[in-house]
């Protein structure tokens, strides 16, 4: 954990942009007595993942959503000066840091390189 939290660090000097949600509103909405900001919450982080499934990261099939939920938790627990950084950002480093994808595995579903970067190069 002391490496994930050292990876998302590094991500504080990298250039801001815009973000909808930040690591504190997102981690309030987690620790919500209410359920209706808990499910918002673990909705967020399943978009997240799935946006960035086979470009930054190559998550195990088996993986659940409680179990990401509560890895995010945890993370955004430990990491509480890391909170004012965009919550797509910290979830995206954990996600890296924990599923790194191998040269050959870019994208799960398809086997085609997934990086919306380089889709506009390929016909």
């Amino acid at each position: 954990m002391r490496v994930l939290i050292a990876s998302v660090f590094a991500l504080a000097c990298a250039p801001a942009h815009a973000e909808f949600l930040n690591g504190e509103a997102l981690f309030s909405m987690m620790k919500s007595e209410q359920e209706t900001p808990r499910h918002l919450a673990r909705a967020y982080i399943a978009g997240v993942h799935d946006a960035q499934r086979g470009v930054s990261h190559c998550s195990a099939e088996g993986l659940s959503l409680s179990d990401l939920s509560a890895a995010v938790q945890s993370m955004l627990s430990e990491a509480q000066s890391l909170r004012v950084l965009p919550a797509d950002v910290l979830i995206g480093k954990m996600l890296e840091t924990a599923f790194p994808c191998s040269d050959d595995k870019k994208s799960p579903s398809s086997g085609h390189d997934a990086n919306p970067r380089r889709l506009g190069s390929q016909t």
